[in-house]
Order: structure tokens, then sequence, then C-alpha cells
């Protein structure tokens, strides 16, 4: 088994099966495996959906095991924490006790966001008869029953074989049960991560419909990607075991030493290695020793603080107090953004992550990519201004049928590219968007499929979500126009910043300004990113910084850009780009901020998308 959590109250560890299994240990630690127990027989008996199932109970051991509800769910906005824990509380009775975003997880089975551990939990009054909120009728709830509990009992009565299989067997197996998993119900479905919205909240916002949806994209692809590693690595040790015929190392007296070895990793980070040897005792008696034979894996890390003074954002922008004529007198009373701290802290949660799992870590140089982010206001009109110094990343998503009526091939067939923008609006033509025909292909190919015969039960569950997940996407294709990052120039926020509860926080069609050598270039912010890093363009907005740039060639590497966003400068109505007035718009933008200096002006953006055909 191994070990999800290793903790003064609780060891947590996840077996071959998928089941969780919790012992209590610490203070009160009966009392609360009894009232965990107790919560989550009421859960069931409730039919709430998204949380743990008891699979086996252990009083004498104070340990269960239970059904696995996914993986952790980072970067949540604190908001949406909130509503999770309130709709647990309003729809089921139960209020958790320690309603903070670790004990947040997402099941890919659910394709919803689940909650866990409820040790602290205090189960309320509830009526006997369980009614629906949602339903006028105070009729039960018609609750699908908890596939993962029936699978995962399953598993848990199946005998096992007493017998050891050969190495290469068992790694076959593994394999095998790694492609089970994909395609089936447990990890293959990749839902919205909104989608349980109940009636009596707030409607959904168009912001927070197209965040869903890049959320949706994003999972979808982490988690595909994620196993397919996975199995790649079993594949890998497989072939090893039945190729590998390199003889053992002959012992000598040289390989019984202490060694350190310096190297450099591929993500830049220094790695150094240590090899301490002591005098033991019989190889018997170390055999079953504990502490034997034991390694530690250690990353250290400087965290950045944010430039604040006109000296340190002058470092990697020398010209900007002289293009921004208002900078030292905004810079008095600027304030930096707590973004700043959230944006490092997903990053070091990314990063604890995949150092438990000894996945490979995010890059030194994706680790310090951004060097401030600052509140700014200007004390006389009171406009509010979000400034922040990174690099730019190429973003090359969007497309539009009423603009761009053709494209080509490779990307209309391409399985990775993403036809949508955050920043969207009505069509006003009936030309159809090129890549509906890729797409209606790609449920064609997989409806054939899902007629097979010899199609697995699996490989149809996982069909079936992805069928579903395409129309989602072209009834959106034929209803909306995006963006083109091809032709638009925009840029790209972390997603958790553009759903912050924050005055001065970006959100999707704000104005912008993007500051690089001495030149201004007007923009709106068009699309949302990952919560772990910034610094994102359009290909276009790229382009024009350094033609040499390309879709993997970023036109700046260092942190010499400056994003200029004016909070709240968003237009009501959404529509087609117009260049022209995007400029005339942050003009008066600037201008309301002490204006630029007269040796500067605003780029003027040309239109290069084809002509419309007579």
């Amino acid at each position: 088994m191994r070990d999800l959590k290793d903790g003064i109250r609780a060891l947590v560890r996840i077996d071959w099966n998928g089941h969780v299994h919790k012992r209590f240990r610490g203070t009160d630690a009966d009392k609360r495996y009894a009232n965990e127990v107790a919560v989550l027989k009421i859960l069931e008996q409730r039919n709430c959906p998204y949380v743990p199932r008891l699979l086996a109970e252990h009083p004498e051991e104070l340990y269960f095991v239970s059904s696995n509800c996914g993986s952790p769910a980072q970067n949540l906005p604190q908001q949406k924490v909130a509503s999770i824990f309130a709709e647990l509380e309003r729809d089921f009775g139960v209020r958790h006790g320690d309603a903070e975003a670790r004990n947040i997880t997402y099941s890919s089975a659910l394709g919803r966001f689940c909650v866990i551990d409820f040790e602290l939990s205090e189960i309320l009054e509830w009526p006997s008869l369980w009614v629906c909120p949602a339903e006028e009728n105070p009729l039960p709830c018609a609750v699908m029953k908890d596939e993962i509990a029936k699978e995962n009992r399953k598993g848990l009565n199946r005998k096992r074989s007493s017998s050891r299989a050969w190495p290469w067997i068992a790694v076959s197996v593994m394999v095998l049960c790694l492609l089970v998993v994909l395609f089936s119900p447990l990890a293959g479905k990749i839902k919205r991560a909104f989608v349980e919205m109940k009636r009596g909240e707030a409607v959904i916002g168009v912001d927070e419909t197209d965040l869903e949806r890049k959320i949706e994209h994003r999972l979808r692809s982490e988690i595909e990607q994620d196993w397919q590693n996975k199995i790649r690595n079993l594949e890998k040790k497989l072939a090893e075991y039945e190729s590998d015929q390199r003889p053992e190392p002959p012992l000598e007296t040289s390989t019984a030493v202490s060694g350190v070895d310096v190297r450099k990793l591929r993500s830049g980070i220094p790695f150094v290695s240590n090899v301490e040897v002591v005098e033991g005792v019989l190889a018997s008696s170390e055999r079953i020793a504990e502490k034997s034979y034991t390694a530690n894996y250690s990353v250290k890390i400087n965290l950045p603080k944010p430039a604040e003074s006109l000296a340190e954002l002058k470092k990697n922008s020398p010209e900007l107090d002289k293009i921004l004529l208002g900078l030292p007198t905004l810079l008095e009373k600027a304030v930096v953004s707590p973004r700043f701290k959230e944006l490092y802290n997903n990053k070091i949660k990314r990063l604890r992550q995949d150092a438990t799992n000894l996945n490979e870590l995010l890059s030194k140089h994706n680790l310090y990519d951004l060097e401030t982010m600052l509140h700014l206001q200007s004390p006389t009109t009171k406009r509010r201004a979000f400034l922040m110094q990174s690099e730019m990343d190429v973003v090359s998503d969007g497309s539009d049928g009423d603009r761009l009526p053709s494209m080509p091939d490779e990307i209309v067939n391409s399985t990775n590219y993403q036809p949508f923008t955050s920043y969207g609006w009505k069509k006003q033509t009936t030309t159809p968007n090129p890549m509906v025909v890729g797409w209606e292909k790609r449920v064609a190919n997989a409806t054939e499929e899902l007629a097979v015969a010899t199609t697995t039960s699996e490989r149809k569950t996982w069909l079936r979500d992805r069928i579903a997940y395409l129309k989602r996407g072209i009834a959106d294709l034929k209803a909306r126009s995006f963006l083109i990052a091809d032709h638009d120039p925009f840029i790209v926020m972390p997603v958790h910043l553009l759903s912050a509860n924050d005055p001065f926080a970006p959100k999707i069609g704000d104005y912008a300004v993007v500051i690089y050598q001495g030149k201004l270039y007007p923009c709106i912010v068009g699309d949302g990113g990952p919560t772990y890093k910034v610094g994102e363009g359009s290909l276009r907005l790229a382009k024009e910084l350094n033609p040499r740039t390309t879709p993997y060639s970023r036109p700046e590497s260092d942190l010499k850009i400056t994003y200029l966003v004016f909070p709240g400068s968003r237009e009501e109505q959404r529509s087609a780009p117009d260049y022209a007035a995007w400029a005339r718009r942050c003009g008066e933008l600037l201008e309301e901020i002490g204006g630029i200096g007269s040796d500067y002006k605003l780029h003027e953006w040309s239109n290069t998308l084809p002509p419309p055909a007579p």
C-alpha cells in the first residue's frame, strides 16, 4: 500500500484496489473514529453521492476501509470551498467541522468535487423522510447507486492468490489494471467541475461558465496524461524485466564507501545525492530492521519577495517611469496583491504533491516566473490598475466561423487544439465554425467504436462520456464565437485570479496594456490559464513582441514584460474584436492613471484575418 497521509492524528494509505485505509491515532482517537464512522453511515443512508463509502470497520484497531473519492482538489477559490461545505450541510444535514480546502477532492468517476475526513463533523437533526431540495413535492430522492462502492466491495471480498508471481507477471498485471482503470468509471470520466449547482444559488454567469469549460479541459488533459505516463512507466519496467541481461556488478571494497554526487536536473534544479554507509550487524537482522536501508528526499526553495519600489520595477523595464508618467505617484500607496503569495503557494502545493509522488518537479524557470503583482489606484480619478511583471508563454487557442470560416486540416482534426477561449460572444452569421467538422468526426468515430461487439464495457463507458463532452463543445461552437490567438491580441490570467472576489482582480474582457522594450500593446484579458503559473499571451501578441516567436517558442523568457490590467473596465456587451476601439479605450484608461510619455504611443493593430469571400 502507498501512504497518502502520515500525520499525528491518522495514517491514511491506499491499496492496489484503490481502497482507502484510515487508522486513527493520537488524542481522542477512539472518539474521532466512532464519530467518522457514524457520520459516513448517516451520509450513506441519506444517499449523499460525493463522500466515501464505508467498506470495512475494525473498531478494536480504530481503523476502517472506505471507497476512494479521487485526488486533492488544489487551488480552489475560497467561495467555492465554502459553497461545497454549505451544500453538504444544507442538502444532507452534516456540518463538517473542518471546512478547509484540504478536505475536498475531485473524483473523475463522479465528475465533481467530493468531501472527506469527517472525524470532527456534526450530524444535524433531519427529517426521516429524505426530500430532494430541488423538488416541490416531498418525494424521496432518486439517487443513483454508488458505482465506486460496488466495485470496491467486490474488490475487497475478492480472494487473493497466495502464490507469488514472477516480477514480469506482476508488472503485466499492473499494466492491465491501469488500462482497465483508465477506461472505467473509476478514472475515465472527467466531467465539469461545477455542474452540481443547486436551485436557490446564484445563476451561473458567463465568466463562470467559460472558466468551468477551461477547468474541465484541463482536468481531462491532466488526468489522462497522468494515466498514460503511469502506463508507459510500467511498460518500461516490464521491458526491463524481460530484456535486462546485465550481470550484477562484482562486490568490491570500493562499493562499500560513502559518496556524494552533484548534478543538475533537466528542470534546472541542482541535485545532490549522498550515499552514507555505516557498519551494521548480520544481514539477516538488517533485512528486517526498519531503519537499516532508508532514503531521504528533500527540496529546498527560496520563496521570492515581490518587487515594490520603482527601482525594483525598473530592473526589468528601465523605461517604465518614462512610459507611465503617474507611476511614481501610484507606487506611493501601492499594495502587493494577495494573489502574489497565493500563486507561489499554489506552486509549493504542486511541488509538494509531485515530490511526494516522486514525479518530475516544476522547473526552476516556471517556479520563478512572477516578479510582482501590485494593486495601484490613482489618488485623483480613483481608477484601479493591476500591475504584473513576468515572462510570456504562447497561447494558440480559439476559433470563430464568422471571421475565419476555414482552418488548416491539422488543426481541425487535432485532438489537442482548444477551439474555445473564455472570452466569447453570440455568433452573428450562419457560417459554421470550422472546428465543428473535426469534433463531429470524433463523435462519429466514437459512436462507431461504441457499436462494435468486442468493445469492452469499460471502454464503452469512457466513449459515452467522451461523446457527451464533444457534443457539449459542438453546441457551444455552433452558438458562439471566440477569440483567435493567431489573429487577436489578448493575455491570459490564472483562473483563480479571474474568479477572485477582489476589486483589483482582472476579469475576462478587462482592458489591458502590455509594456515591453519601450512599446505599449493594447489588448484585453481573453482567457484563463493554470493556477500555478503566469505570463501568457496570444500568438498574435507574442509575435509582435518578437517576430521569431512560434507556438513552442516564447517571445521573452526573462521577467521583462509588464502587464497592466484595468479591473472593472470590460464592456457590458461582448462582441467581436475592434482593435481601434480597444486602443482608444486603453488610451483613455492610461490617462486616468497619469498618462504616458510624449515619446511613446500605443501600438496600432492591423487586421490579419483573410477578407470574407464575396
